[in-house]
């Protein structure tokens, strides 16, 4: 993001956040529709986990 270290630990998180927002929209970074840690139905049916 062409920030040093030392200005990422002198930053507040907001502007740190916006300028990673900021990055991965120029750079055309997409995150996930779905966070990784949340699983549906389908997903645990098909690693075998039923019954939830």
């Amino acid at each position: 993001m062409g920030l040093s270290p030392r200005e990422v630990d002198q930053q507040q998180l907001w502007p740190f956040v916006a300028a990673w927002d900021a990055y991965k929209q120029v750079h055309g970074i997409r995150e996930s529709a779905k966070p990784s840690g949340d699983l549906n139905e389908e997903d645990l049916a098909r690693m075998g986990i039923e019954g939830f």
